[in-house]
């Protein structure tokens, strides 16, 4: 006796067909999702990149806004928030804002390697909030020179002018 196996046969060919096509079309839709998620870390990249020279700018510029206000009450403010309390610029055409507050004179730190010297540290600290398509929350800690003599019960400590901290809040 002769069986017809041809049904069978066609069957099991169009199953794998089927297998193999989902495979590529998974295949297709991870590389498209790779393709996305390196585009948004890119972007990113670049926001983060532009907040960092931002605060430079600020930095350098020392303009003093509102403040205090610790780092976990200014992570869940709304941009509603930072617009009515901040100080606002732009770059690239993208809106910023900032606190930049004084935090204290360090009598028992001299800045080393500064034109004046022998003058105790001044500690600012900058919090930046970039609103781009990827919003940036950055904080920093500048130190400078105050026009204090250092005045210490122990050894003096020698500091270089500049950043001292950077941490990303969100």
């Amino acid at each position: 006796m002769h069986r017809d196996t041809s049904g069978t046969i066609l069957l099991i060919v169009l199953v794998y067909l089927q297998l193999f096509s989902l495979l590529a079309m998974q295949g297709l839709a991870s590389l498209g999702y790779d393709r996305k998620m390196a585009k948004l870390q890119m972007a990113q990249f670049m926001h983060h990149e532009d907040a960092l020279t931002v605060l430079t700018v600020l930095d350098r510029e020392r303009k003093v806004c509102p403040g205090p206000y610790s780092a976990s009450a200014l992570i869940y403010k709304p941009l509603s928030w930072w617009q009515e309390h901040a100080c606002y610029g732009q770059f690239k055409g993208q809106p910023y804002y900032y606190l930049h507050e004084v935090l204290d004179v360090d009598r028992c730190v001299s800045i080393s390697g500064s034109a004046t010297p022998n003058r105790a540290a001044l500690y600012y600290r900058t919090t930046l909030y970039y609103a781009a398509d990827v919003s940036a929350l950055v904080q920093d800690t500048f130190v400078t020179q105050s026009q204090l003599s250092p005045a210490c019960d122990h050894p003096v400590k020698n500091i270089s002018a500049g950043r001292q901290s950077l941490r990303w809040l969100r």
